[in-house]
């Protein structure tokens, strides 16, 4: 049995699947058990181990079939919530059409609906908040599309561009501001009915 060194010459990366990068000692394929629970590794049979070797070094993947079952329905969840959003969205627009409320547009009206089921209990958070988040994180990437077509009206913006830009920056900067205001007063609220919560539990076992 050969040792493939101590752990401080070795790199370890976890990110989806867990990889290792092993020296290469002597041309030596075997790995012995002891190099994975150096790094807290355990081979079981939920787990495939691939081998790859490169010049002075083995590359070995450890892919995790339990971690790939969540990953998919990671991705199921936040397709089917994501769904439900735009779901609620055409509903809004749909009803704003039928009202004939041209001044409201129909994804602030969805929005006003997601907030009433929300707060209703009608719909329970954990059906969108996974899908809500993702959006969030990826919401610049709706901006690409209007960005993009800016560029058919240089004329507009070459007389009127400094009133567009101070009303962008502006709008933005409130829009900013009341959502951060919003977001932590929601935030209070929510620890506040979570520790009223807690404390009616213990007054009630208490009794």
């Amino acid at each position: 049995m050969k040792p493939f060194g101590s752990p401080a010459k070795m790199k370890l990366f976890r990110h989806g699947d867990e990889v290792l990068q092993l020296p290469n000692f002597h041309g030596s394929t075997y790995l012995c058990q002891d190099i994975f629970h150096r790094f807290g590794l355990r081979i079981d049979h939920s787990k495939m181990i691939y081998l790859t070797q490169y010049p002075g070094l083995f590359k070995v993947r450890i892919s995790t079939l339990k971690g790939a079952k969540e990953v998919a329905r990671m991705w199921a969840r936040r397709i089917g919530q994501v769904g439900l959003l735009v779901a609620i969205s055409a509903l809004g627009s749909a009803l704003a059409s039928w009202l004939h409320w041209s001044a409201i547009p129909g994804s602030l009206l969805g929005l006003g609906l997601l907030y009433a089921a929300l707060q209703l209990g009608w719909l329970p958070l954990s059906w969108v908040e996974e899908g809500a988040n993702w959006l969030l994180r990826h919401l610049l990437l709706f901006f690409v599309p209007s960005a993009v077509g800016i560029l058919q009206y240089t004329g507009l913006l070459r007389f009127e561009g400094w009133r567009i830009a101070t009303t962008i920056v502006a709008s933005t900067a409130l829009v900013m501001a009341v959502t951060g205001i919003t977001i932590d007063g929601a935030h209070r609220i929510r620890q506040l009915l979570r520790a009223w919560r807690i404390a009616r539990r213990r007054v009630g076992k208490a009794c």
